[in-house]
């Protein structure tokens, strides 16, 4: 049935729903794939979906077992390609994935989820213009407030279908994106702050889906080439689309700032912050890295435990 009673009991597991917001090349993938769950009970399997657009795929194996990665790809570049097309596509595969068509899946990754918006908003004004008024005067501005309520509306659902889905888990990743502390202050030199690479109110609206919404960020190299990559929990600064939702006793123990690791933030998530504290002094044994930016993304900023054996709370 639709709704499902959580108790102590219950197989939904902690920290289930997560988005990563961050600049290009701040390890959001290589996150995933070195640290999320490819098995749950009886699930094994980790999708990545590249949504169209997306580069960040070059940074996921493509021999590991238990890894899925879908990568959007035009078969014939001669054949119109519009935004309902697209659309229709990933909300397809998407639909596929959830149902098991591939498999069992532990968790789903929606990578590059900004750049998925705009074929909503291009779909949504291509409808706006194609039922416009016989006296309508050919200025597509007309339709650009009204199109972005209807992809917000689209977006939104298409976020809701994932979210809500009996996948154990799920994360997304966002770039980060400037955008008015205050929305109503409309004056050019209103205080700015980074929330997910959304327009509007959706760059708000998306951090409320999830049960954490976490900055990514990288030191700058060492002498010995390590790079270590954190996450942000909570507001900071210029730093605002981005906080945990637990309970207040458990929130004040997680740090401000922890390793890019998900058995770190579940950890936390679930009020087992020794155990949290336990295993980021693991990873804080050294593992230089180059610093180019393909190495930097292909290789791990810390070391990693094998996700089967991640603890599940």
């Amino acid at each position: 049935m639709p709704f499902k009673q959580l108790g102590k009991d219950s197989d939904r597991p902690v920290a289930s729903r997560v988005a990563l917001v961050g600049p290009p090349n701040s390890l959001k993938t290589t996150a995933i794939v070195k640290t999320w769950p490819r098995q749950y009970q009886d699930r094994d399997t980790l999708v990545i979906l590249s949504y169209p657009g997306e580069k960040g795929w070059e940074t996921i194996p493509r021999d590991e077992p238990n890894l899925i990665s879908l990568v959007w790809e035009v078969e014939d570049s001669t054949k119109p390609l519009t935004p309902t097309v697209v659309v229709r596509e990933v909300e397809s595969v998407t639909a596929q994935v959830l149902s098991g068509a591939y498999g069992k899946v532990a968790t789903f990754a929606g990578d590059g989820a900004h750049k998925l918006y705009q074929w909503y908003f291009q779909q949504a004004l291509a409808e706006k213009i194609a039922n416009a008024p016989r006296d309508w005067d050919g200025n597509e501005e007309t339709f650009v407030g009204p199109a972005y309520g209807q992809a917000h509306k689209d977006y939104g659902l298409y976020l809701t279908k994932i979210l809500s889905s009996s996948v154990p888990y799920a994360v997304m990743t966002f770039w980060q994106g400037l955008d008015r502390e205050d929305p109503l202050n409309l004056s050019k030199k209103a205080p700015r702050a980074y929330f997910p690479d959304l327009p509007g109110m959706m760059a708000r609206n998306a951090v409320g889906e999830f049960s954490a919404t976490l900055f990514s960020e990288v030191s700058k190299p060492e002498m010995s080439g390590l790079v270590r990559g954190s996450w942000i929990t909570r507001i900071e600064g210029i730093h605002q689309g981005i906080g945990i939702k637990v309970n207040p006793d458990i929130a004040q123990k997680i740090p401000v700032r922890i390793p890019q690791h998900f058995g770190v933030l579940q950890r936390y998530m679930a009020g087992d912050a020794e155990g949290a504290k336990l295993l980021t002094a693991h990873l804080k044994s050294p593992r230089p890295v180059n610093s180019s930016a393909t190495l930097l993304q292909s290789q791990a900023s810390s070391i990693t435990t094998d996700p089967a054996k991640e603890k599940t709370t």
